[in-house]
């Protein structure tokens, strides 16, 4: 791969909709109006975008959101564990992992970062490449989260939870604990996170 050393942008680059729709590992965390979401509600944080391209063409690439705090920054790939693992082209994620990792650093020690996060999770597509997280200083600690396959229904989901967890759901429902996919409760729900971010 001829890829130049990965830049930041302060918007998606050019062919970032066609990476998108490209790569299978893309989430809603990959889109701009995400992006644009974050900003318009999280006081001190600017958008930057890891771009690493292949004979001038966009080969992959990786949101930031650059947060400064009390004279201190931190990074965010993304936040709220929202996965901001890098996209790209088919066949070049392991190039792209690395470039991004590299440029990530140098992120962190331009702004002399504190902390931050960076959710490297792909539903889809290859695993994040393992060198990828070895260019970035500072602690690395790994979280692993479940994903609970619900194409069968709840109750099938259920049978494969451990004890202790379904005591838990079943606790959460007796007090009341509902949830459901509502979308006429967008509005409401964007309100509430925009009340909420300003606190």
């Amino acid at each position: 791969m001829s890829a130049t050393a990965a830049r930041w942008l302060d918007r998606a680059p050019d062919g970032w909709a066609e990476l998108l729709r490209a790569d299978p590992s893309a989430t809603p965390s990959h889109r701009p109006e995400v992006w644009s979401a974050f900003l318009a509600t999280l006081p001190g944080y600017a958008l930057r975008v890891a771009v690493v391209e292949e004979d001038g063409v966009l080969a992959g690439g990786a949101p930031v959101l650059l947060e400064r705090r009390a004279g201190f920054h931190w990074l965010h790939a993304l936040p709220m564990l929202l996965p901001g693992t890098p996209l790209a082209r088919p066949g070049r994620h392991a190039d792209v992992d690395r470039e991004v990792a590299r440029a990530f650093d140098a992120l962190a020690l331009e702004h002399r970062s504190v902390g931050g996060e960076w959710a490297l999770y792909r539903a889809a597509g290859p695993a994040v490449t393992a060198g990828a997280l070895e260019a970035i200083g500072g602690e690395t600690r790994m979280f692993e989260a479940a994903v609970v396959d619900l194409a069968g229904g709840i109750e099938p989901a259920l049978r494969r939870v451990d004890r202790k967890h379904r005591q838990a759901l079943r606790q959460a429902r007796e007090r009341g604990l509902a949830f459901a996919e509502e979308p006429a409760a967008l509005e409401g729900a964007y309100a509430l996170h925009v009340a909420q971010g300003r606190r």
